[in-house]
């Protein structure tokens, strides 16, 4: 009900998410009727727990399974963002195509039920993301991707 309010209030769809999923962003130019940049942003909520549940490895794992230019996971003690390109075959050429990696942290403090949230377990482990916020905030400027890390 609060997405369907929030969604009259400001006149813009609001779209659900899920466990995991792909979120297309298009700037298009409505004078010329253009298409100025698109980019593919895959999501997937995370998983720990097994050998290969590394924030690197698991966002590799997940570049194997889909293509996109941003890859986003969740579940991960650590708040980053890496940077890299790839090389693409287009027609008889080879370009260079940027990805990016991003790994958001989870687990945050709660003081309020303390004992019996599953962050208080997180914290007596020594689990708690290295960024004093678990979140980023992403932004297209001049149709390129930014990314922000709040300080606090």
């Amino acid at each position: 009900m609060l997405i369907e309010e929030l969604q009259r209030l400001g006149g813009h769809p609001i779209y659900y998410g899920g466990y995991w999923g792909l979120v297309i962003f298009e700037n298009i130019d409505k004078k010329r009727q253009k298409k100025e940049y698109t980019y593919e942003l895959c999501y997937h909520h995370g998983w720990g727990g097994s050998p290969k549940s590394g924030t690197k490895i698991s966002l590799n794992d997940l570049r194997l399974h889909v293509r996109a230019d941003m890859y986003w996971i969740g579940h991960k003690h650590q708040t980053a963002v890496y940077s890299h390109e790839i090389y693409e075959r287009r027609g008889s050429y080879l370009v260079r195509r940027p990805q990016w990696l991003i790994s958001t942290g989870t687990y945050h403090s709660n003081p309020q039920n303390y004992q019996q949230s599953y962050t208080s377990y997180a914290e007596r482990k020594g689990w708690l993301t290295t960024s004093h916020n678990p979140y980023l905030i992403l932004r297209f400027i001049n149709g390129k991707p930014h990314f922000e890390i709040p300080s606090s």
